[in-house]
């Protein structure tokens, strides 16, 4: 049994390494394969005719299009590409809805302790920002 070598690290958690050999749906269209084009370090979608390259590490491919300022860029994680927009977006929204928690806890503990209210309001409040939170890293990770 032969070993398999090393894979680079991937910034992405389930990316597989791009084999350019292989036939890959198009992440553009839907319709289409993409699959290596002759003489040439790129990929080409039989159906929509875009063309792509895969970065440097190989867990990548970027789309080469003219018409847009930023390349669009997706990861492969066995079934379906996976664009890199998609989850810088997630963890931003990540990021915020910790933030909105924090500062709901933060203002419920104040609020209570100039209202007089009771301690129960803090512990309700937390456990409604700590549901919040959980619903935003459930939810979001399915769409």
């Amino acid at each position: 049994m032969a070993a398999h070598p090393p894979q680079p690290p991937s910034k992405h958690r389930y990316a597989h390494k791009i084999d350019v050999a292989k036939i890959y749906p198009c992440p553009v269209c839907q319709k289409g394969q993409i699959r290596p084009i002759t003489l040439m370090d790129a990929l080409g979608c039989s159906h929509c005719q875009q063309i792509f390259a895969t970065t440097s590490d190989g867990m990548e491919i970027e789309h080469l299009a003219m018409s847009y300022a930023t390349r669009k860029s997706w990861y492969w994680e066995g079934q379906r590409w996976v664009s890199t927009y998609e989850r810088d977006r997630t963890q931003v929204v990540l990021s915020r809805g910790a933030v909105f928690c924090t500062i709901g806890l933060a203002a419920g503990a104040i609020l209570a302790g100039l209202f007089g209210f009771p301690l129960r309001w803090i512990f309700i409040l937390a456990v409604t920002s700590v549901f919040a939170l959980w619903l935003i890293l459930v939810a979001l990770p399915n769409r």
